[in-house]
């Protein structure tokens, strides 16, 4: 065995080699110098596990290489408020953890210390999938404290949404989130071919997963939807986690979610879980009764707020609530409704949007009462089920925008369904008439202090008609006027001012309390403009144009097409539906599937899969593949026929099951798609 140095020279010697080693980029061994050097070992050992290495961290007093108790540092894979996280080797067991450092420092206050306990504490509590687990927690004699944890290869959600915007400010559609060569260009690798892991459940996800910016709505519910059982087992145990947000979020190679940093978590048995005064979490993404402090009780709704406002982010790559600081921004979450999810991003399907907002409300006993009632809903999304939750009614979001702000409300779309509503309610069918009176004589008031605007006319118009005793000739002559109107703009090319006519003309004719013949003549007649919008708008898209139409109006025409699938006159849908397959814009993709799992009837959703066909989508094929499960066999025959046209690489497996079907005609055409797989001629 060497002796030990009688001097420094040897230690200093040592030591330069061992940092010029870490400045070279080398892993450090740490045990191979112990080895080496036994006579060195105990100032080696208080080198690496006290002191700074050079290139090392200088709160921690930790690098590369560095030796913590039983953890070899490999490298740092993250920071925050409460410390720095590495990648570490726990050395007696050989396995990689991620290891949570916090320096002396930071807990010198009592405050931090029980936080970083608390953390340690809740944790072990837990045992599932989709949360971090912890396999150890300590504090050295030197005042440094650690928390080992399960270590997760992937990115955080934070990480994918920056990913995602700027794959969108440089024009890029794909965008790899998991897998090898995060930063590779894959947009010619994916033309052409079904992306891994956009759908959950993706057998191949284990390749990575590759996320379509037009088209990854149902890719992000399923990551919520892990987010929200792991919080469901959290909250069955008493653990409120209070700091819910993209960061804490991460994606793991696997392709599904883990949750992880519960510093600021709190048992529900905790008396001080809702005494204390003090702001917690982090402010873009807190729930109201957090903002309010004290003045508000926290319990487990909070974390499903705070899980609705990363869903809305992570689908429209916008935070709902902003401001130049804390206050401003704990102000507007009191206060204002944030920007409704398809206003900011038109390809986020409406059942979506909807559980989004509900999970967002500001009063929690509008929210999803559970983390298991979320994820419930989010399943049925992800099913292509009806979800439990319904968007808020006008009338209500017109009475609380009235509450909250006192001021006049816009007008557009939303505005027409608060005055139909209204009448509604005024004529009895959907209350009394006293209520009825007073909805539509505050909401008048709201919309008169705009001043005046054909739109803001059209709606007061529309509310003194059905709210005063005019005669029935008199009503359809201002139907017919707007018909015209509807026509003359239709010529001049005015598409968007049409559609806010047809709004106007749904409503009088729904409401109008018509005869029999009067009812046909006016829907026949709001029938033929509508029908002949879509075959203008489909002409106006396709045709070359100088200049070229800008991508906002392009958008503006494309969404009133989609508007227009959900229409209730079937002839109109499937124009609709047509226009759509021939301009053949993917980013309809999202409201054509949407449209095509609201429609009852069977010639409606036929017209839709034609379609779907016609857009050439790739990323279609999923969809259809569902479809071709319909209990109705048209639906079938269609959707085998569209699967047909697009020939996504793995046709034969999704259509197999038709081997079976019924109808031999079903069968049949299954065979002659076998065929041309086989390379089969007929005659």
């Amino acid at each position: 065995m060497a002796e030990r140095a009688d001097d420094s020279t040897d230690l200093k010697n040592v030591l330069t080699e061992i940092t010029q080693v870490i400045e070279s980029g080398e892993r450090i061994d740490t045990e191979q110098y112990l080895d080496r050097y036994p006579a060195l070992a105990p100032e080696l050992k208080q080198f690496f596990a006290t002191r700074v290495l050079e290139g090392g961290d200088r709160e921690t007093g930790l690098g590369v290489g560095s030796v913590l108790d039983d953890y070899r540092i490999a490298r740092e894979i993250g920071r925050g408020g409460m410390g720095v996280v590495y990648e570490a080797e726990q050395i007696s067991l050989g396995r990689i953890v991620a290891l949570k450092v916090v320096p002396p420092n930071l807990l010198r206050g009592r405050s931090a210390a029980d936080r970083f306990r608390r953390e340690a504490t809740a944790v072990a509590r837990l045992s599932h999938p989709r949360i971090v687990g912890v396999h150890g927690f300590n504090q050295t004699g030197g005042g440094v404290a650690y928390l080992a944890m399960e270590y997760v290869a992937g990115i955080d959600l934070a990480e994918i949404i920056d990913r995602l915007r700027t794959a969108r400010t440089h024009g890029r559609r794909f965008v790899r989130v998991s897998g090898p060569n995060l930063d590779e260009d894959i947009a010619k690798w994916a033309k052409g071919r079904r992306l891994i892991g956009t759908m959950p459940g993706d057998p191949r996800i284990a390749e990575g997963v590759v996320l379509d910016l037009r088209n990854y709505a149902h890719m992000a519910a399923a990551i919520a939807l892990d987010a929200a059982d792991a919080l469901r087992h959290a909250h069955a145990h008493g653990i409120i986690h209070r700091d819910i947000k993209p960061s804490n979020l991460i994606l793991a190679e696997s392709g599904r979610v883990k949750l992880s940093d519960f510093g600021l978590a709190k048992s529900v048995g905790d008396g001080s879980l809702t005494k204390t005064g003090d702001f917690i979490g982090s402010p873009a993404y807190v729930s109201p009764e957090q903002a309010a402090s004290r003045r508000k009780k926290v319990d487990e709704r909070s974390d499903i707020y705070s899980l609705g406002v990363t869903l809305y982010e992570l689908i429209t790559l916008h935070q709902p609530f902003s401001g130049k600081d804390v206050a401003v921004i704990l102000r507007n979450i009191l206060q204002k409704d944030p920007p409704t999810p398809t206003k900011l991003n038109p390809r986020v399907p409406r059942d979506l949007e909807t559980i989004v907002l509900k999970a967002m409300e500001k009063d929690p006993d509008k929210r999803y009462q559970s983390a298991e009632e979320l994820g419930d809903d989010l399943r049925r999304f992800m099913n292509f089920e009806a979800i439990s939750a319904r968007p808020l009614g006008p009338v209500a979001r017109a009475a609380r925008a009235a509450r909250r702000h006192k001021v006049a409300l816009s007008i557009g779309v939303m505005a027409v369904a608060i005055i139909v509503l209204s009448v509604l309610v005024a004529t009895g069918a959907l209350g009394t008439r006293s209520r009825g009176v007073t909805a539509v004589r505050d909401i008048t008031e709201l919309l008169a202090e705009r001043g005046s605007d054909p739109v803001t006319e059209g709606v007061l118009d529309l509310v003194a008609e059905l709210t005063a005793d005019l005669p029935v000739e008199e009503r359809r002559r201002r139907v017919d006027m707007l018909t015209e109107n509807a026509r003359t703009l239709l010529e001049q090319g005015d598409f968007e001012r049409v559609d806010r006519l047809l709004e106007l003309l749904d409503a009088k004719a729904a409401l109008g309390q018509w005869g029999e013949l009067e009812q046909q003549l006016i829907e026949n007649n709001i029938l033929d403009v509508k029908v002949e919008l879509t075959r203008r708008l489909e002409a106006t898209l396709i045709a070359p144009r100088e200049p070229p139409l800008t991508g906002r109006q392009r958008r503006a025409w494309l969404s009133i097409l989609e508007r227009l699938l959900d229409d209730p006159d079937g002839l109109v849908c499937k124009n609709a539906a047509v226009a759509l397959g021939t301009v053949g814009d993917g980013s309809s993709l999202g409201a054509m599937v949407d449209a095509l799992t609201r429609r009852e009837g069977s010639n409606d959703r036929v017209a839709i899969i034609g379609a779907l066909a016609q857009l050439g989508s790739p990323a279609a094929a999923d969809f259809l593949a569902e479809q071709t499960h319909d209990p109705d066999e048209w639906v079938r025959y269609a959707a085998l026929d569209a699967l047909d046209q697009l020939d996504p690489p793995d046709l034969e497996p999704l259509v197999a099951h038709l081997a079976s079907d019924e109808q031999t005609w079903i069968r049949d055409r299954l065979a002659a798609v076998r065929d041309r797989l086989n390379g089969v001629d007929h005659p």
